[in-house]
């Protein structure tokens, strides 16, 4: 799925990426059908890995379709974005090798999250009870 960069700015102690998703349109999560129209964007806040210590956050600009053919409108998926969460997959990588060898308020400060989220994250992967055990 292709993407342009909009910008970089520093906001506070973290990193703020602007991105917008470009290319040719989803097709329809309901029906298949590629005979989309646009009307609309909205922008995402997306958790990435940090950089130089930092948290880094992705604005993604996402368009709004409706289906000709079905008529349900979607937002196309963001490629890379973890399930449900608000976070690529590669930051919930990076936390998962993180883990092992460092606090759970260390992981969070750097990443931007929550304690809780880092927990909940490990927990739903079987790693927070493989690193109680050992």
């Amino acid at each position: 799925m292709p993407t342009i960069a909009k910008g970089k700015t520093e906001e506070g102690d973290k990193t703020i990426l602007h991105v917008e998703i470009t290319g040719e349109p989803s097709p329809c999560p309901s029906c298949g059908s590629s005979v989309v129209v646009g009307f609309g964007k909205r922008t995402q806040s997306v958790a990435d890995i940090p950089e130089n210590g930092k948290p880094v956050v992705l604005q993604v600009i996402t368009r709004r379709f409706r289906c000709k053919d079905c008529g349900r409108s979607f937002y196309e998926s963001v490629e890379g974005i973890a399930g449900n969460r608000r976070m690529t997959d590669r930051l919930v990588q990076w936390i998962r090798n993180e883990a092992p060898s460092r606090r759970f308020t260390k992981i969070a400060a750097e990443s931007g999250l929550s304690e809780g989220t880092i927990r909940a994250l490990l927990r739903a992967s079987g790693d927070y009870e493989r690193r109680k055990r050992e």
